[in-house]
């Protein structure tokens, strides 16, 4: 009870503000062993609380230091923040790799596409020659499942500017 209580408390103390308090809560239950239980909920939030605040850093470092089994969904989650840290940080190779373990975590499935289109940025912003084909390999698979979603859009605009920058200037007017 003394696990679920504190998790719970951690909670809303994030949702009422008060986030150096539910970091507290969190930061007991990842380092407590009788509550053990409770760790990976514990550094989903803890997690979620520095990207919040956009320490950046911090996320990488709590995702480090606690190798934590969980469900598929739940590491899914994590696996996101931590790639969308090393992104805003401007890592992008290490970025890549994760949003992939996202993409093989929860396969065809809404977070997955986002992950995906994800890696596909990080691979623009490391002029990774294989970008056209990749978006072509994401169009396949993700369009039928989300026909309308904006992120099919700006996939072909990343080909396009590829395609451009490699001087393809035929196939990036066509992309």
């Amino acid at each position: 009870i003394r696990g679920e209580a504190a998790l719970q408390a951690g909670r809303i103390a994030t949702q009422l503000g008060r986030i150096e308090d539910a970091n507290g809560y969190f930061v007991l239950l990842l380092n407590t062993d009788s509550l053990a239980t409770w760790r990976g909920e514990a550094q989903l939030g803890l997690m979620g609380n520095y990207f919040k605040e956009k320490k950046w850093e911090n996320v990488v470092k709590v995702f480090d230091s606690h190798k934590i089994v969980m469900p598929e969904q739940q590491d899914a989650r994590r696996l996101m923040l931590y790639a969308k840290a090393l992104f805003e940080m401007k890592r992008y190779a290490q970025a890549g790799l994760a949003f992939s373990k996202v993409e093989r975590l929860v396969p065809l499935t809404k977070e997955a596409f986002r992950a995906n289109y994800f890696r596909l940025i990080c691979g623009y912003q490391q002029r990774i020659e294989s970008l056209p084909r990749q978006v072509d390999a994401f169009l396949e698979v993700y369009q039928p499942r989300f026909p309308n979603s904006p992120l099919l859009d700006r996939a072909l605009l990343l080909k396009a500017e590829t395609l451009y920058n490699s001087r393809q200037l035929a196939a990036a007017a066509i992309a």
